[in-house]
């Protein structure tokens, strides 16, 4: 299955990732979707669906070679979790987007300070407590954020105001079964962002303010459209930096940053689409922009056929 026919496959076939395997067969792609679990929604609507452990690449290209499949494109989908699979599969391809080495300095959060603090775009502590590792007290300071090391979204994050906030939410739970950050904790205003990244250029989908629970949760209950432009070029521009040194082209990113006077502090970003009917249900119906069709259509020249 190769030739003239442009594939576009999709790893990661949850309900959410219809929308991608509609906007795709509608660009003209035939869509090859993978998925671990066999009720996965997704696999229904590809063109051609196959049941693979999605987490190992190996054996998603394993499959791909074994049914002579060569994907033209790997189709941006909300899956966060098999991001580094992604990745390798599409160096292994030789297709375009984001490298196995740019998406590992976005997955995983402590790597990710280090490489923005450098290049002095990121203004914060932040202190490494890995797992099963006793902590030092006298390293800690607050006001600060703990979180996972790796994972998206508001999982096990926490506001420390003080030393009785560590005590009282904290203390019972070290050391961590898991690998943690303590980052400073930036007051401002918090907003949601995607954006397209194609030849170097990003091009803004939407910026979105977010209203968060109280302390010492950070969960975000609803959002505002931004349509400051101040605002927006001010995070066009630090973006456009941050995609330069991370290596971030050709591709769907989101991301979470807060705005205060001293500028753009970016929280976190990853190269894919936001989830939580975002990208499938809020921006083509209220905002009118498909961001998967924008991506195909402004790439479509670079696929390999």
């Amino acid at each position: 299955m190769s030739g003239t026919k442009k594939i576009a496959l999709l790893i990661g076939a949850s309900f959410e990732s219809v929308f991608s395997i509609k906007t795709a067969q509608n660009c003209g792609f035939f869509v090859v979707a993978l998925d671990g679990n066999p009720n996965a929604e997704g696999l229904k609507y590809a063109d051609k669906s196959f049941v693979v452990d999605i987490s190992d690449y190996k054996k998603i290209c394993k499959v791909l070679s074994d049914n002579k499949i060569t994907p033209s494109v790997v189709l941006p989908a909300p899956v966060g979790k098999i991001l580094e699979v992604t990745a390798k599969v599409g160096e292994h391809y030789q297709l375009i987007g984001p490298s196995y080495s740019c998406v590992h300095k976005c997955t995983d959060k402590y790597l990710f300070h280090n490489e923005l603090s450098n290049a002095r775009l990121r203004n914060a502590n932040c202190l490494l407590l890995e797992k099963n590792n006793a902590i030092n007290n006298e390293q800690l300071f607050y006001p600060s954020v703990l979180k996972p090391r790796y994972g998206s979204g508001s999982r096990d994050v926490r506001v420390l105001l003080s030393k009785e906030d560590y005590d009282k939410y904290i203390f019972k739970k070290a050391p961590f079964d898991e690998d943690m950050i303590l980052e400073t904790l930036i007051i401002g205003d918090e907003f949601a962002y995607d954006a397209i990244v194609a030849d170097n250029k990003v091009h803004t989908v939407s910026l979105k303010q977010k209203t968060n629970t109280p302390f010492p949760y950070r969960q975000c209950i609803s959002y505002t459209i931004c349509d400051n432009k101040e605002i927006i070029i001010l995070v066009e521009y630090f973006f456009s930096k941050v995609c330069a040194l991370l290596g971030i082209n050709n591709c769907v990113i989101q991301s979470d940053l807060i705005v205060n006077k001293d500028g753009v502090f970016l929280i976190e970003m990853s190269p894919r689409p936001t989830g939580h009917y975002i990208y499938n249900v809020f921006n083509p119906k209220i905002l009118k922009i498909n961001v998967i069709e924008f991506f195909l259509k402004s790439q479509i020249a670079k696929f390999q056929f």
